[in-house]
Order: structure tokens, then sequence, then C-alpha cells
């Protein structure tokens, strides 16, 4: 493909993001790397190798499959909203240039979609050229046509998973319906289902009994929004 198709005045003639223009409906699975440290978030300028996205699989007892929207937890937004004077353009944790050539690890999990709380590269990448500054943008997109998720708000979705033990959910996202346009403004959804009793609530009936503030006895949805404000 032709440079030109993506950069014609008349708009992208190829990947424009009308294909997705439907939404995106999947099963999501969080990789919590910082939680992998202990830390809420990671150093700014922290990289995330390959081995590191296999080890949080492994603490969290989940496996990213086929079709899954990847969602990587680096703690970037709970560090942004501490630091005051944190500016445009900052160190920030994200996917290592490791992940070439053909991002093994996502390629061989054949995920639909990578979202995280970064640019997904990290910054800076190591690299000073324009056409490979975030390696994992470029190689992704291009070569895998993930669709990627920037700078998502996934502090509150990190902080439920870990307290229910469970990193999967039901992952739902709204784009434009702009033809010939690469990027959109999202809504990217995780919904969790819990079932109250099962996790020792005494419920007397829907709506009744001790159950935490603002969710049903028998049956809790817990919807959170992962955009950044």
């Amino acid at each position: 493909m032709s440079a030109s198709e993506i950069t014609s005045i008349g708009g992208t003639k190829k990947l424009s993001i009308h294909h997705v223009g439907e939404g995106i409906i999947t099963r999501g699975a969080l990789l919590d790397i910082a939680a992998l440290y202990g830390v809420p978030w990671l150093e700014p300028g922290s990289a995330i190798m390959p081995n590191e996205l296999v080890a949080a699989e492994e603490r969290q007892n989940v496996t990213v499959r086929a079709g899954d929207a990847l969602i990587v937890h680096a703690g970037n937004v709970a560090h942004a909203l501490q630091d005051q004077d944190r500016k445009q353009g900052s160190p920030q944790a994200g996917l290592h240039a490791a992940y070439l050539p053909n991002l093994p690890y996502l390629c061989e999990r054949d995920i639909a979609t990578l979202g995280s709380d970064s640019i997904q590269d990290v910054r800076p990448s190591g690299f000073d050229t324009l056409d490979l500054i975030r390696p994992i943008h470029v190689v992704s997109l291009v070569a895998l046509g993930l669709w990627l998720i920037d700078n998502m708000q996934l502090t509150e979705l990190a902080e439920v998973c870990a307290d229910e033990q469970r990193w999967e959910f039901l992952f739902t996202m709204l784009l434009w319906h702009f033809v010939g346009v690469t990027s959109s403004a999202t809504n990217p959804v995780a919904v969790r289902w819990t079932d109250s009793r099962a996790a020792g609530t005494e419920a007397e009936g829907p709506g009744r009994g001790s159950v935490r503030p603002g969710r049903s006895a028998a049956c809790q949805r817990v919807t959170m929004s992962l955009r950044t404000p």
C-alpha cells in the first residue's frame, strides 16, 4: 500500500476508521504491569518488555486470546494527576521496540485492539527518525492492522480487577461514523457483572440486603469509562 493512499487530499483510501463505525464489542483483558511490581505507576520512561506481559498473565491467571481487546495498565494517568509540573511530551512508560520485528507477542495472541494509559510506545522510544519515532504505532497499524486506543483512564478498572481478582470484562467502544479519517474520539467502556450472593452478600431480593452502595444484591454491573478526562 502506498503512503499516497493514506495522505490523499480526499482523505485516506485505506484503513479508515469507518470500518469499525459500528463499534467494537469483545472480551477485554487487562494486564496490570504497575501491579506486577507493586507500585501505583511505573517510572516515566520505563519500557515494558514482552516478558513482562507474560509475567502479568501468569500473576493474574489470565490469558490474552485471539480477538481480545488487550489493555495495558502502567499507571501513567494516576501519575499525571499527581505530578502538577508534568509537561506535554514528558517521558512516559510504554511498550518497548523489543516487540519488533512484527510485534511477536501481539501477533501471536492475534488481538483485535490494543489500548493503554499511554500512547502505547515508551517515550522516548529510542528512535529519532520521524518514520520510526513511535515503532509500536508504525508496525502495529501498518503490519498488523491493529486498532490503537491511546491515553485511557485505567485507574478504576485496575482497582476493581484487583479487588475481585478477575482481569477480564466486556469491552465496548463506539467511534465517529466518518469516512476517510484515521483517528476518532472514542468512548471505551468496561462492563463487569458480579454475583453479590456468590461473594457472600446476604441478599433478600433485588436491590435489598447488605451490598456496596449503588449495586443490586443479586447481580452487580460495574461500568467504567476508560477515557482520560
